[in-house]
């Protein structure tokens, strides 16, 4: 069987599985989703002109989407400020990938804007470049606290090493390949200590499933890796999240991506740390530790005003991902069932918030392609 049979038939296989176990109004649900989101931005842009939704690209997205009131632009400031008393704890687990790792250390020093942030890196067994880099990095902070095993022990256990050192109100899991933008922290605390109930908090990106912008899904459902709208950088894209964000409204969602994984010291006592035996390289910890924090009565919530580049792992190739990946949905499956995977990927992907935030993306992508290929045009 060919790739692209392969692909149907796993379509079909999940069709049947879904009628199955959820009826036919959910699997009428997902295969809209389906088709919405295998159609280009362009077809879509085209689409929304001629309902009439809008009459020029640089309109709104559609009113369903749209939120009332000032956006969170307007109140950034004193939001940001109340939140500058908080004692956070950011912890990066680190496995070679020295160009990233550069990037992301030197993205955070240069976001921090309180004494109250401290850096916790994990040195998982990386090799010596990366280690004598991490050394240097770490003497010359006295906020940056580093910590080496010798021989690399797994994702999972790395970042529990890194939740044992930790001390803060708000303790952020930061992936290696991932660059933050300006007010980052202060902002996903503000998301998670103003939600009543909330206890996990994450941002949007460019690689993170369904807090990914604009495309949240890739080919042959594999997670989408966007690139930037041409000529703008992640800072840009984080003005226009804060733009785009009501005041005072943030999604409450079923799971939080886990390469920027915001987790408060309330859920940390009482959830515990990640299963580091059932998920012991990554790839599934997150999920399962988002089902059993919203057991325990805690809620989830996305910093929508929020965007941070994320390059996508380069600690393993591709082939290795894709079967850590699929290892952790077997291992995810078999301790929460694949019904429940399922609703929370639906209700995830179908969050009006969300979907909003992910309209104008198209719309933002579609002006800078048009841009440039003008530009291109002219000279």
């Amino acid at each position: 069987m060919g790739i692209r049979m392969r692909y149907y038939y796993h379509i079909v296989v999940t069709g049947i599985a879904v009628i199955r176990d959820e009826g036919w109004g959910s699997f009428w649900a997902i295969f809209k989703e389906w088709l919405l989101q295998n159609t280009s931005p362009t077809l879509k842009l085209l689409w929304w002109r001629s309902t009439g939704w809008f009459s020029r690209a640089g309109d709104a997205v559609p009113p369903c989407y749209q939120h009332a009131g000032p956006s969170y632009m307007d109140v950034r400031g004193e939001r940001i400020a109340a939140q500058q008393h908080r004692e956070i704890d950011i912890i990066v687990c680190v496995h070679n990938a020295l160009e990233d790792v550069k990037l992301c250390l030197a993205s955070i020093r240069r976001t921090r804007k309180t004494e109250r942030q401290r850096l916790i890196i994990i040195d998982d067994g990386s090799h010596r470049t990366t280690a004598q880099y991490l050394k240097e990095f770490a003497a010359s902070a006295s906020w940056v606290e580093l910590h080496r095993n010798d021989q690399a022990l797994g994702y999972t256990k790395a970042a529990n090493q890194g939740l044992a050192a930790s001390s803060g109100e708000l303790v952020i899991l930061l992936n290696s390949d991932t660059i933050v933008t300006d007010g980052w922290a202060e902002k996903m605390a503000d998301a998670v200590f103003s939600t009543p109930g909330a206890g996990i908090v994450g941002p949007m990106s460019n690689a993170a499933q369904h807090q990914s912008i604009p495309e949240h899904r890739g080919s042959k459902d594999q997670t989408a890796i966007n690139q930037l709208p041409p000529g703008l950088t992640a800072e840009d894209m984080n003005r226009y999240c804060e733009q785009w964000t009501a005041a005072h409204s943030l999604p409450e969602v079923p799971r939080v991506h886990g390469f920027c994984f915001g987790v408060t010291r309330e859920v940390i006592k009482k959830v515990g740390f990640f299963d580091e035996h059932s998920f012991p390289n990554g790839y599934g910890e997150e999920y399962d530790y988002c089902f059993r924090a919203a057991d325990a009565g805690f809620g989830l919530v996305i910093a929508t005003h929020t965007f941070i580049f994320h390059a996508k792992s380069r600690s393993y190739s591709d082939p290795a991902r894709l079967a850590l990946t699929q290892a952790g949905l077997e291992a995810l499956a078999r301790r929460h069932g694949r019904a429940r995977i399922r609703r929370t990927v639906r209700s995830a992907q179908q969050d009006p918030i969300l979907r909003g935030l992910r309209q104008r993306a198209w719309i933002l992508a579609s002006q800078c392609s048009a841009a440039q290929t003008s530009t291109h045009r002219d000279e």
